[in-house]
Parts: structure tokens; sequence; C-alpha cells
């Protein structure tokens, strides 16, 4: 089952930053803009080897939203 780790290291890499925490969302972390969410979503993508529906990605709000959505669309 992904960590909250995982989720924070997605949306840095996403973002180019270096510290994320769990809490994080887009009103906290000024690089999440709509290229941002976009950068996020291809990453999550790319992690779990599927693409999201386009509910999953409106649904994207924080850190914890990722988190959420990868322990539901993770394989394993």
């Amino acid at each position: 089952m992904p960590s909250d780790g995982i989720a924070c290291e997605i949306v840095g890499r996403a973002l180019g930053v270096d510290t994320v925490a769990p809490d994080d969302d887009m009103q906290s972390l000024p690089a999440w803009d709509s290229l941002g969410h976009m950068a996020i979503v291809a990453e999550i993508e790319r992690t779990i080897r599927a693409s999201l529906q386009p509910d999953d990605i409106v649904s994207i709000a924080s850190v914890n939203d990722v988190l959420e959505l990868l322990r539901r669309l993770a394989p394993g």
C-alpha cells in the first residue's frame, strides 16, 4: 500500500520542489498551478503505469488526494 512519502515524492518531482509535506495542497505550493497540476498527473500516471480518468484528474487538490488516488489505483 502506498505511503504518504511516495505521494510527497511524486508531487515534489513533478513540481521541482525539494520539500513537500503530506498536508500540502494547491494553496501552499506556489508551483502547483495549472501546468504543475498536469505535471503531477503525468508523474502519477508514470508511477502507476496507467492513465487517469478525467474525474480523477480534477479531484486532485492536495498531496493527500494524490495518496488516496494511489491507494485506489496502484497495482498490488
